[in-house]
């Protein structure tokens, strides 16, 4: 949805120029800065996708429309003042992040935009989605989720706010709207704008000012009494409950006093349909200047408050299934802005609370080893892990093992002993060497087939789990990998049964040497694996339309993660734009490395002799008949030389795979050039002489009279 991208770059442009939460309205000289960063990011990727000026003046006023008024007006006056400045600034490869600053005038080098979005804004950004979800009829569960998707596209710092409105006020809302009011009166309705035009202010310093406690405690007591209404309990029995609630809250003697004075004035504003902003500034609990009182609760009092009650149902001997569904019980008592932590506390963490309180530990001690410091790091291993090419094993070895690697680092052990002790790495190869040989892939692939076999899997489940496999490992070894999972499998298996060792088991079919020293043919170079692994990240960075300084921040953490963190970070400071320009041009990374002279062609590692001609020849002779027959792209050509190379005996179908991997883009180049099908292997140094063996010249005829009457 185009309005999901716009508020992707309106998070990223923002959250890059916030330093320090929202405190209050900003001066009038720093929206046109931050409404001209928007724009040119704007234009920036238009611009990349090829976009005439007319479409990039319609996305923009598009782009204009879809932020609050306040601001409105001052995008129109940007694009219609300075889109031309902005678009040449940019043809002529002027960085974007300066153009606003050095071509345009509209910030000074100096200031430090802030984001203008208060509660109300964010309210308005809200309601503005809703109107058009509500247009398209979807039903409440399609635009809860959508309205999600907009909430966490916005930073921490405003996604809590827009979510607990989506949370607490979305029928409110949708009525408004049904009954024709503007975005900004209904937003005012339910107390997220004032009446007036001057901006609500947003109070986050000081938690102990006026009505900081007192109005979010009572602010959770009005929700908690809520639930109890709905239930039909009587005051008794809710007063009851609150004082077991006030019991877990670090306030305890603030909140009963809350309770006692005013709990039937809660019970009669509920029953009369206020809001609990409404009631407690009604009541002066809670200041009628602050629209979001930020809540004394932080990730320790919220945990404090579950440790509390977690004692209690422990001491009662309950099942952990009756302490989850009480716990979250608790954590629906809590306003949204504190339940989703809650809750996300009870689910993650449950079991170490336990352990914690078993050792003895007070709640405060048990809430800082759990909690809060791991949620942050997971946060951001999850970022981490979404950045590399094997996103769901890092996200794997997140899940299973980070206590453990927490527990160790906090323990002073290094990265070798913690991965060795947790079973990911052999003591022995704790320090590993990048390029993978084939005898290195061989051995990781049986590493991978023993572990199967001990759970007694099916061969297709052992063929599919190895595939995944040879799928997480750089496009350069990929292909080794697929193609001895596809050919020595059986006899692998075999090899493992008769209790042969791995590097054996790789001897026996070629993979490796008897002796310690390795001489393969294609040597794999560090620059190269890194290089590849380098492109591909920033493949997926483009995917999501990163900045170019947003993708060297990402790659610095990526680079960060290896054990050849400087020569990484040396090939992102040197190569990044010609690799970014390369990607852009379609090349893949194999070629655009081989291009930058960070890996070698890949044909020039391929030995010639009399098979290797024969069989290149049998792939060109097939690639010229499918070129010459029906419409056939690369892929279904590569595809069919592939299960080609299978009808070939055994012993050479690795190679024909390999060749197919390797030289097919240089085949196909040739053949399109108009070079003779019979010249082209010649032309590619893949054949010295026309001999070949005879045996060889029969099994080739023999596969290509099958593969033509499959």
């Amino acid at each position: 949805m185009k309005s999901f991208i716009v508020l992707a770059v309106v998070a990223a442009i923002l959250a890059s120029a916030v330093a320090t939460p929202v405190r209050v309205a900003q001066p009038e000289s720093e929206i046109p800065c931050a409404i001209c960063k928007l724009v040119v990011d704007y234009v920036d990727h238009l611009l990349a996708s090829n976009s005439t000026v007319a479409a990039i003046e319609a996305e923009l006023e598009k782009l204009c429309s879809d932020l609050p008024k306040a601001w409105a007006g001052e995008c129109t006056d940007v694009v219609e003042n300075y889109l031309p400045a902005i678009i040449q600034a940019i043809e002529n490869n002027a960085d974007p992040t300066t153009v606003c600053t050095q071509n345009l005038h509209l910030c000074s080098s100096s200031m430090k935009v802030q984001a203008p979005f208060d509660d109300c804004s964010i309210c308005e950004l809200v309601v503005g989605e809703l109107e058009k979800l509500l247009e398209n009829n979807h039903t409440i569960e399609i635009i809860e989720t959508e309205l999600g998707k907009v909430c966490a596209l916005l930073p921490a710092s405003w996604a809590s706010t827009c979510t607990a409105l989506v949370n607490n006020y979305l029928p409110e809302l949708i009525q408004h709207l049904e009954d024709d009011l503007p975005p900004q009166t209904a937003c005012q309705k339910i107390g997220f704008c004032k009446p007036s035009a001057t901006p609500v202010k947003i109070v986050i310093d000081d938690v102990q000012s006026f009505g900081g406690v007192e109005c979010s405690l009572c602010e959770l007591l009005f929700k908690a009494v809520e639930g109890y209404l709905a239930k039909n309990n009587t005051e008794a029995q809710i007063e009851a409950e609150l004082e077991k609630l006030c019991a877990h809250t670090p306030w305890k003697d603030s909140c009963d006093s809350i309770v006692e004075e005013y709990l039937p004035q809660i019970i009669e504003a509920i029953e009369s349909n206020e809001t609990p902003e409404q009631l407690c500034t009604t009541i002066g609990l809670c200041s009628s200047e602050i629209a979001d009182v930020a809540a004394p609760f932080d990730d320790c009092s919220i945990c404090q408050l579950v440790v509390g009650e977690l004692e209690k149902l422990l001491e009662n001997n309950h099942t952990i299934e009756i302490i989850e569904t009480e716990l979250g019980k608790v954590c629906a008592l809590l306003p949204a802005s504190w339940a989703s932590t809650c809750t996300a506390l009870v689910n993650n963490y449950l079991p170490e609370l336990i352990q914690h309180l078993e050792d003895d530990l007070p709640p405060k001690t048990a809430c800082q080893r759990s909690a809060s410091a791991s949620r942050q790091i997971e946060a951001e291993l999850e970022k981490l892990c979404a950045h590399t090419p094997w996103k769901d094993s890092c996200d794997s070895i997140v899940e299973e093992y980070l206590p453990q690697i927490i527990e160790a680092i906090e323990s002073n052990e290094t990265p070798e002993q913690l991965c060795t002790t947790i079973g990911l790495c052999s003591s022995e190869i704790a320090d590993v060497a990048a390029p993978f040989d084939d005898c290195s892939i061989c051995q990781l692939v049986v590493g991978e087939l023993e572990k199967l076999l001990e759970n007694n899997h099916t061969i297709e489940i052992i063929e599919t789990e190895l595939g995944k496999v040879c799928a997480l490992l750089p496009a350069s070894w990929a292909s080794t990998c697929t193609a001895l999972v596809n050919n020595y499998l059986p006899e692998l298996i075999q090899h493992l049964e008769d209790d042969l060792p791995p590097k054996t088991a790789c001897q026996k079919i070629g993979f490796c040497k008897p002796s310690a020293a390795v001489d393969v043919a294609a040597p794999l170079d560090l620059e190269c694996s890194l290089c590849e692994l380098v492109a591909k990240a920033v493949e997926g960075y483009l995917a999501k339309n990163n900045t170019q300084a947003q993708i060297v921040a990402e790659l610095e953490k990526l680079c960060a993660m290896t054990p050849w963190k400087d020569s990484c970070d040396s090939i992102v400071e040197e190569y990044l734009p010609q690799i970014i320009q390369a990607i852009e041009d379609n090349e893949t990374p194999e070629q655009l490395c081989t291009t930058i002279g960070l890996c070698s062609s890949a044909i020039a590692n391929i030995e010639a002799s009399p098979e290797t001609c024969k069989i290149c020849e049998y792939v060109v002779s097939l690639a010229e008949a499918m070129l010459s027959g029906k419409s056939v792209n690369n892929t279904q050509i590569e595809d069919e030389l592939k299960k080609a190379c299978v009808l070939l005996p055994k012993k050479f179908q690795p190679e024909c795979s390999l060749l197919v991997d390797t030289a097919l883009p240089a085949i196909l180049d040739e053949l399109e050039k108009g070079t003779p099908a019979a010249q082209v292997c010649t032309t590619l140094h893949l054949c010295t002489s026309s001999d070949a063996r005879p045996h060889f010249r029969r099994a080739m005829r023999k596969a290509v009279h099958k593969l033509r009457i499959e």
